[in-house]
This record gives structure tokens, C-alpha cells and sequence, in this order.
């Protein structure tokens, strides 16, 4: 095997809206989804610690301070894992692990105060044995031995065969930033990628999600037939920040929509309207959007409710909220005040 360029691909969970409530052939696993970089964490046969994004980018040299700890571990041995920083308050921090892209010099100093933990959750190779056709059940017994004298840095990420426990922890860890939960069946091999929809390899993933409310600011499409909600909450300062875009509408949506949408101006109270036309990437904390996106201004008196994950930073929601209705009993001063740090 090419140490120096593993041929890992890592194996790709497929979302699913609700929890499964029944399970395979040996029961299935869940282990809570944290909120950081994916990687593969490797060790080569010098023992050079490595740190690979699921794309194969090198992260290592964003991590610095992982790369004692890797080093550490048996030649020739690839983990899968997340990259977390934790902040000073003990919770999972994804724009301070988002920061260390652009530190450059002060990279060492945010590490400090950011420090980067890799929370495993499987084993594909240790010291040169491959175990990525083993049931999982194997490969988790592997992987605690492993772990069971790591450095400190390297966690082994919890896991529980019992659904209730599961739900039960999943709730117990959102507020330190877990996502929701990955299911994996125990007797499911390792496989890159995504498995098929009825593979018994086949791993899904499922969102924590709660309410909430927002400000229709703009839309996409256009009046008669709007696509996407443009979101947004006011702040201290009466300014209409963007907090998120929705996902798609589905017909009956947007004809519900559609008939109160009115242009910019109809209001008598008019709000600063700080958005620019047409809106920087920047602004919607999308992952892979680089141009800007063109949209329609309409009144800012349309109350929505939506549903989002806790995903939540830099005073937008990280993923596009959905949907849910029209909230005609509320007032836009009414919503949730616009903040940088939590979304309600």
C-alpha cells in the first residue's frame, strides 16, 4: 500500500428525516454527529502523521496541534474521524475550526485557545491489517483497544445500540454542538462512499431540528412563483440581517406564498434595508457558493416558520432551513432578535 497516498475513501452517510424504528439483522448502532471536519486520520509506515478531508485535502497543516498525538499511534494505521475545536465554554465550535483556514501566523496562538481534539468512531486499517471487510461490531472492539491508551487528543466517540439511549444522548449533547445522530447497522463493513439505498452496509444520518421563526426579506424566482425564502431577523440597531435561505418551495408552498408577497416600500414604518443587490455569497454561510446571488426585495412584514438544525453560526443557520408555514399571528418585531452566537 502507498503509505505516502492512501486510497482511503471514506464512507459517506445518507440523510434520513425520521430515526428507524425497526433494525436489521444484528441491530444497529448510533453514535452522535458531531459538528467539525470529517478526516482520515493516518499514520504512515515513517510514522508521518496525516490528516485528509473525505475530497483528500491535506487539513495537517491547519491541525498542528493533532499531529503529536497521530503520531502516536501504530505504523501504518488509518482512523476515520471528526476534527472538532473545542471553545473556551467546553462546546464544539465550528467557526473557530473554520478560522484556522485563514490564521496564518496566528495559527498557533488560536490553537491554543481553540484547541482541535479528533473524536474517532472507526478503524479501516491498524498497524498494516486491513479490517474494512469486518462487520463493524469487530471493528469497534478494535478500535477501543486501540484508543484504550491514546493521547488524550484522540476520543473515542460514544455509541449505543439502544434507540431511546440514543435520542436521550442526542439531546444531552446538542448543546455542546452534536448535530443528531449517524446509524450505522453493527454488522455493516466498511465501504467508501454511499452505500445503495437497500445495502446492509448502508449508513444514514439524522438532524436534531427544532422551530423557528423568521422575516421574509427577499426571494428567489419571482413573485408569482418564489423558489426560496431569503431570511432574515432585525437587530438592536433595526437593520434586517440574513439569517438563512430556505430550501426549495414545493408548488403548493409557493402558492401560498406568493399572494403576500408585496415589493419593498409598502410598509409605512420602512426598516434599513442593508442587503446589497445582488447578495455576496458571504452572506448565506454557503459551503461552495462563490457567486453572488441575484434575488427580489420584498416587504419585510411576512412572518415564516421554519425548520433548522442546530447548525447555527455567525448569526446565520449553516444549512437551509425548511419551510413550514405562514405565520400571520406575528409581528416581524415579534421574532427572535438577530444575535451572532445562538439562533434563538
Amino acid at each position: 500500500m502507498p503509505w505516502g497516498h492512501p486510497p482511503i475513501e471514506l464512507m459517506l452517510a445518507a440523510p434520513v428525516a425520521e430515526l428507524p424504528m425497526s433494525s436489521p439483522a444484528g441491530g444497529n448502532r448510533f453514535e452522535p454527529k458531531m459538528d467539525g471536519w470529517r478526516a482520515a486520520v493516518v499514520c504512515t509506515e515513517e510514522r508521518r502523521p496525516q490528516l485528509r478531508s473525505r475530497n483528500g485535502k491535506r487539513l495537517d497543516a491547519y491541525l498542528p496541534d493533532l499531529r503529536r498525538a497521530i503520531a502516536q499511534l501504530p505504523a501504518c494505521t488509518v482512523l476515520d474521524a471528526e476534527a472538532v475545536a473545542w471553545n473556551p465554554r467546553g462546546h464544539m465550535d465550528f467557526a473557530a475550526l473554520q478560522r484556522r483556514l485563514v490564521a496564518g501566523r496566528g495559527l498557533q496562538l488560536h490553537a491554543a485557545r481553540f484547541p482541535a481534539y479528533l473524536i474517532v468512531f472507526d478503524a479501516l486499517i491498524i498497524a498494516a491489517r486491513d479490517w474494512r471487510d469486518r462487520p463493524l461490531v469487530e471493528r469497534r472492539e478494535a478500535l477501543e483497544q486501540l484508543l484504550a491508551t491514546s493521547p488524550d487528543r484522540l476520543l473515542l466517540c460514544p455509541q449505543t445500540d439502544d434507540l431511546a439511549e440514543a435520542q436521550a444522548m442526542a439531546a444531552e449533547m446538542q448543546p455542546l454542538g452534536a448535530e443528531g445522530l449517524v446509524i450505522k447497522p453493527a454488522a455493516s463493513r466498511y465501504r467508501g462512499g454511499r452505500a445503495r439505498a437497500r445495502s446492509v452496509d448502508r449508513w444514514t444520518k439524522w438532524r436534531l431540528r427544532h422551530s423557528a421563526e423568521a422575516v421574509v426579506g427577499g426571494i428567489t424566482g419571482s413573485r408569482a412563483r418564489p423558489e426560496a425564502l431569503l431570511l432574515g431577523r432585525f437587530d438592536a440597531e433595526n437593520r434586517l440581517r440574513v439569517v438563512g435561505q430556505t430550501t426549495r418551495l414545493s408548488d403548493g408552498q409557493a402558492a401560498e406564498i406568493a399572494p403576500l408577497l408585496q415589493p419593498p416600500g409598502i410598509g409605512r414604518q420602512r426598516p434599513t434595508y442593508p442587503w446589497p443587490q445582488p447578495l455576496p455569497a458571504g452572506r448565506l454561510t454557503r459551503f461552495g457558493q462563490r457567486d453572488a446571488l441575484p434575488y427580489k426585495q420584498v416587504e419585510p412584514d411576512l412572518v415564516v416558520e421554519v425548520s433548522a438544525d442546530t447548525a447555527f453560526e455567525l448569526g446565520r443557520w449553516r444549512h437551509p432551513p425548511r419551510y413550514q408555514r405562514v405565520r400571520a399571528d406575528l409581528s416581524p418585531r415579534s421574532t427572535p432578535p438577530h444575535r451572532w452566537d445562538i439562533a434563538d
